[in-house]
């Protein structure tokens, strides 16, 4: 039986495939993926700003936008030259063989919001509890900033 130093040595947690596993040893076993708590496709991208400074600032939100579409256009075309960069960057910290070859979910190239998919998550977080009251998701949601 190894002691409690030894058997901390060969445990490890790390993040693998959007799931969070535990490996002692040789042995894997899955806790949870990301679809476990929320299982089913929730909008990845969203930006929030008060439309008076959105308005104010609305050359250089359009130009934002427009940059974060052409960066997400790189990744959905060359997912493991992206990935590289990321981590070379040390923007993300999983193991790079892993985080690189893992699988990803849908990301919509032209940065539009699936207003249903935030609609869903938002009667998902009312039922969990993170939200109390419900608020009109359609009237936040504002495309017009977005690249044509």
């Amino acid at each position: 039986m190894p002691s409690g130093a030894e058997a901390l040595q060969k445990l490890h947690a790390y993040s693998s495939e959007n799931e969070v596993v535990l490996a002692l040893e040789a042995k894997v076993v899955k806790l949870f993926d990301a679809k476990y708590g929320v299982p089913f496709d929730e909008e990845l991208i969203v930006l929030m700003g008060k439309d008076e400074f959105l308005k104010k600032n609305a050359a250089a939100i359009r130009a934002l936008l427009a940059d974060l579409t052409e960066a997400t256009g790189f990744y959905l075309e060359k997912p493991r030259e992206a990935r590289q960069l990321l981590v070379d960057s040390k923007m993300v910290r999983a193991t790079p063989d892993v985080y690189i070859a893992m699988n990803d979910y849908y990301h919509e190239p032209t940065m539009r919001i699936d207003v249903e998919a935030l609609e869903k998550m938002q009667e998902f977080q009312i039922k969990a509890g993170f939200q109390k009251k419900p608020v009109d998701v359609r009237s936040l949601v504002d495309l017009s900033y977005l690249p044509k």
